[in-house]
């Protein structure tokens, strides 16, 4: 860990030399005080220097001309002042008030949905931190007390929901936003601007962000990687074996082995989880919660076909029960953890097929459950954007409406997917915040009369709520199995999820409706 950083503001300076041999039970109660100080003290005021002195040492030196510290400076040293004083105490988490409740970096950058770069910018804003030693040989690490945890949460909820929000596109997502973009551009004729703001649309970014994906594409001559090392040819077998494929057809496609092939579909589906990012928030190892009969059942959603049934729906949904919603996000939680935790445990060699579908059955249940938990906060949904339009969701123009109905989807399934049961509280606070922030830079005005009546033909937001659905749903084949009814449509039903049940392995199908792998492979070829 690097050494303890020196404090800048000079009182700290001063009071760091005059506390070196104070004895530990002394510097146990000044961090203590200091470390209070991280929710007290504002910024923008101005403090004497004699008052600081008091309220970490407890006396108040007769000093005749106090200078005035700002308060934003103080917060800035308050933290490294604090590890100073730790160091002098030898501070171990024995001597911690609450040793099992501190939580190191990684666990607040897992309940804040941050990375280590913010936290060390909320440090410098008041977010205080104890060194703790770790070993005889020197080592330490940072000590985040619970007490200044929610002090920090109290002052900065809303900032740090923002700041869980936001997410970098990954490559999945790069990938999807060309793919559509081409898509788009030869069926349609659109330009590229048009596909980037539908796109941006669908997806819940920005549209800038999408078309400086799209220029950056196109504007780029050299061969990628994929061309030069045939991985367009490869992907193209991927696609293909998703869709249901027989594997000599593949095997033909490839001209290798049926075990090469095989490892190529699975060097694909490897790099596809490991390009998932799922945030792992506390107390979400226990498995208990995937038991929960709200977890594993009712988790089916219907589509709405336009606008109207939208706002019927939203207006007439009961009050959502406190006690499913908390056992389905908690089940969302664990399963965000176990998918979390078997992606990193990956080899970067040849990876196992049961593993993949493990992580990849996984994916989809925490699909089915974001999308039955947004698909409850619909009142909410309905009720932000009618409030930032100024006038009825049914009032705007079908091309205004379905435009915002894809953004505030997408923002609520942003936060559904994020959201920490562990700390309390409903899912419609997340859920509004980032609403909040995906409409900001939404406009609409009313349809003009006469043309009021046309209703919005909605999208299927349920089919694209996680990115990772673009490879995780039913291929081609499988949808043609599941449409045509009968006996191979309730097993891949109940494979996919689509039954309203949470999915299943090849291996559960196996064991719970006596499917072996080579049957179940035939019914997903339709």
């Amino acid at each position: 860990m690097p050494r303890v950083a020196r404090a800048r503001t000079g009182v700290f300076d001063d009071l760091a030399d005059q506390l070196r041999f104070a004895p530990k039970a002394t510097l146990l109660r000044q961090i203590a005080r200091a470390e209070r100080l991280g929710g007290e003290i504002d910024p923008e005021e101005n403090y004497p220097e004699d008052w600081l002195i008091q309220r970490i040492t407890g006396y108040r030196p007769d000093i005749e001309d106090p200078a005035l510290l700002v308060g934003k400076a103080i917060l800035t040293d308050l933290s490294a002042f604090v590890e100073l004083l730790c160091e002098r105490a030898e501070l171990t988490r024995g001597d911690l008030p609450d040793a099992a409740g501190a939580l190191n970096i990684d666990q607040v950058c897992a309940r804040w949905g941050v990375d280590r770069r913010t936290i060390e910018r909320y440090r410098r804003r008041g977010l205080v931190a104890r060194r703790v030693r770790t070993g005889a040989r020197g080592g330490a690490q940072l000590a985040f007390m619970p007490s200044a945890i929610c002090a920090f949460e109290a002052r900065f909820g809303a900032e740090l929901q923002r700041s869980a929000s936001f997410s970098r596109l990954s490559s999945i997502e790069r990938a999807l936003i060309l793919r559509r973009c081409d898509r788009y551009c030869a069926r349609l004729g659109w330009t590229r601007g048009q596909a980037a703001a539908r796109i941006a649309a669908r997806l819940g970014r920005a549209h800038e962000t999408v078309l400086r994906v799209i220029r950056a594409h196109d504007g780029d001559a050299a061969p990628d990687r994929a061309a030069r090392t045939g991985e367009v040819d490869r992907d193209g077998v991927f696609e293909r074996w998703r869709d249901g494929a027989a594997m000599k057809e593949l095997v033909a496609m490839t001209g290798r082995s049926r075990s090469a092939t095989h490892h190529l579909i699975n060097t694909r589906r490897a790099r596809l989880v490991r390009g998932v990012e799922l945030v792992v928030t506390p107390n979400s190892d226990d498995a208990r919660a995937l038991e929960d009969a709200a977890a594993r059942s009712g988790l089916g959603v219907e589509r709405w076909e336009d606008a109207r049934a939208f706002v019927e729906f939203a207006r007439g949904a009961p009050v959502v029960d406190k006690k499913v919603e908390r056992a389905r996000a908690m089940a969302l939680a664990h399963l965000r953890w176990r998918a979390h935790h078997m992606i990193a445990g990956l080899p970067r060699g040849r990876a196992a097929s049961a593993t993949l579908d493990r992580i990849e059955t996984d994916l989809r249940w925490i699909a089915r459950l974001v999308v039955v938990l947004v698909r409850d906060e619909a009142a909410v949904i309905l009720r932000a954007m009618e409030e930032r339009a100024g006038c009825g969701f049914l009032e705007l123009t079908p091309g205004d409406a379905s435009a915002w109905f894809d953004v505030a989807f997408g923002g609520a399934c942003g936060a559904s997917v994020r959201f920490d049961p562990s700390r309390g509280g409903r899912l419609a606070a997340p859920v509004t915040i980032a609403l909040s922030h995906a409409l900001a830079g939404m406009r609409a005005a009313p349809a003009e009369e006469g043309r009021a009546r046309a209703v919005a033909r909605l999208g299927d937001w349920a089919s694209h709520a996680c990115v990772w659905q673009a490879w995780t749903e039913p291929g081609a084949g499988a949808r043609r199995a599941i449409e045509r009814g009968g006996e191979e449509a309730r097993i891949l039903g109940a494979r996919y999820g689509t039954d309203g049940t949470q999915p299943r392995t090849a291996e559960e199908m196996e064991g719970e409706f006596g499917v072996g792998g080579a049957a179940l492979a035939r019914m997903e070829r339709g």
